[in-house]
């Protein structure tokens, strides 16, 4: 009975003697004679993780919308640069108008969409982004090559952490003193690090797209020759732009080839800048902690604050008793003409190099316990800084009300304005140590730059000394100066030609130059104003 029962089972394993010691599995043998070599425990990162991570080749989704956009914004910087000298391409960006304003706001809005989309940005994100738009604008707004080139050198950073942020980034490792650093290195490797992935597109893909793009360009076409000669006729503008594009087509086979290049070079930059945006590579960027180290005792910090206290506690009783006390003070150093109207670049260079110890010295004792003694000589130093500042701006007042305004002395007043918030920044820092410090003094240097950049300064100084001039407050008028200020000041150069009989004639020779300025130069260096009014 029991085998019938048996039958068709599989046969019952033997028992064994083996122990369980056996039966688990084989671990790796390891000679007795050979040290163990001891494990590591994972240090703190260092400078690497600020590297984005190893190359991606794999092709991804948005490769093909990435490559059509890249495309076209190659397209948009080619008819933008052609005309100028091959050696002035590359500084397109510092010197272009219109041109810089239509490439930079396209690339930002195909960063909008490609990124992480407008619904999901943080505030310092969208923020940073508008000053982006903002600081864009500003070349097509001004003539004044110097103002572009300033503008250049503020837009080019902005620009560099808004596309960390929009690639993924976060916004408390980009906006940090590394994370511009950070945000600078992922810049450049994304121009370069993505571009393998056009050799990795799919070729029956690619096929199907360039016939779809190659259908929905002929339907273009046929509608815009419908429309195009019907918005030519309407308006004048329009068809001296329409005019001046088919210029091209008359031109040698040399400018075709070289446009052939940069729409290549930079549609593969741009192609590789689109997929890290698309695939959110700033994410990979990583903010390295700071290396332990031991932070400088009070005393070594307390000894160099407490001479520069001295030497600004003399500077500061000889302000109160001369600068401030009048002319009757000031008779024995050459009046107190002589006397006020020197020395204000040089004390706007001390209150900068004030407010540059007192943050060293609070960054070199970041972690340390608070002294009290040592905070109470940064506040000192502190308020002898806004004590130059006020120095140096009466200075610089009672110099400009006697020669006028320049691009330097404006310069120089937007420096004093910018210091003396900085320095109200840092000394509600001591108080709260909390106190997001440096987000806070970028938002407001941004700010204060933006300010002063779409407030049109080239006129507004030809204005204010014209104004002055004609006033009598201002006794000489460089009316060569206004001249060199660009276009921008032409208003108020032919008001002094019309209002001053005696400075008529000058004033009328600067505005024949000013009618030739933009002569030889191209639709994309030119300002709004001028091309909407068929400048060229």
């Amino acid at each position: 009975m029991d085998k019938r029962r048996d039958e068709g089972r599989p046969p019952a394993p033997e028992a064994s003697f083996t122990s369980n010691a056996a039966l688990a599995p084989l671990a790796p043998q390891r000679d007795e004679a050979t040290p163990s070599r001891p494990e590591v425990a994972p240090g703190p990162a260092g400078p690497r993780d600020f590297a984005p991570g190893p190359k991606n080749l794999a092709p991804g989704p948005k490769d093909l919308p990435c490559l059509g956009l890249a495309l076209l914004l190659a397209l948009l910087w080619t008819a933008c640069v052609d005309g100028l000298p091959l050696g002035l391409a590359p500084f397109f960006p510092c010197l272009g108008g219109v041109g810089v304003t239509l490439s930079l706001l396209c690339f930002l809005a195909v960063a909008l969409v490609l990124g992480r989309g407008p619904r999901r940005l943080g505030r310092e994100t969208i923020a940073l982004a508008v000053v982006c738009a903002l600081l864009s604008v500003a070349p097509s707004l001004t003539a004044s090559t110097e103002l572009r080139l300033l503008n250049s050198l503020v837009l080019g950073p902005c620009c560099v952490l808004t596309f960390l942020l929009l690639s993924g980034g976060a916004e408390r490792i980009a906006l940090s003193l590394r994370g511009c650093l950070a945000a600078l290195a992922f810049f450049f490797s994304a121009q370069v690090r993505n571009a393998g992935r056009l050799l990795s597109l799919r070729p029956s893909l690619a096929t199907r797209s360039l016939v779809s793009a190659g259908l929905g360009l002929l339907a273009g076409v046929v509608v815009l020759a419908l429309v195009v000669p019907l918005l030519a006729s309407a308006d004048a503008v329009f068809m001296r732009l329409l005019e001046d594009s088919f210029l091209w087509v008359g031109e040698g086979w040399e400018r075709w080839v070289w446009r052939a290049v940069r729409v290549a070079v930079v549609g593969t930059l741009s192609f590789s800048l689109l997929v890290a945006l698309a695939d959110r590579q700033g994410s990979q960027v990583q903010g390295a902690p700071s290396a332990r180290r031991r932070d400088a005792s009070a005393l070594s910090v307390t000894v160099p604050l407490l001479m520069l206290d001295v030497v600004y506690a003399v500077f500061v009783i000889i302000q109160f008793a001369y600068l401030f006390g009048g002319a009757a003070s000031t008779a024995a150093f050459g009046g107190y003409a002589a006397y006020a109207r020197s020395g204000f670049f040089q004390l706007v260079a001390d209150a900068a190099i004030n407010l540059a110890v007192v943050l060293v010295s609070r960054w070199l004792r970041r972690d340390a316990e608070s002294a009290r003694h040592v905070g109470v000589l940064q506040y000192l130093l502190l308020a002898a800084t806004l004590v130059v500042l006020a120095s140096a701006a009466l200075r610089m007042s009672l110099y400009v009300g006697v020669y006028g305004l320049s691009l330097l002395r404006a310069l120089t007043y937007l420096g004093m304005v910018a210091i003396a918030g900085l320095v109200a920044l840092v000394g509600a820092s001591i108080a709260l140590p909390h106190l997001p410090t440096f987000r806070l003094s970028l938002a407001f240097l941004l700010a204060l730059w933006c300010a002063f950049i779409l407030s049109g300064p080239a006129a507004r100084i030809a204005s204010f000394n014209v104004d002055g001039y004609l006033s009598g407050s201002i006794e000489v008028i460089d009316v060569d100066y206004l001249g060199s200020l660009s276009p921008d000041a032409r208003w108020a150069i032919a008001r002094l030609a019309e209002e001053s009989p005696a400075c008529e004639d000058q004033a009328r020779l600067e505005l024949d130059a000013l009618e030739h300025y933009w002569d030889g130069e191209t639709w994309s260096t030119l300002t709004a104003a001028e091309l909407l009014s068929g400048g060229r």
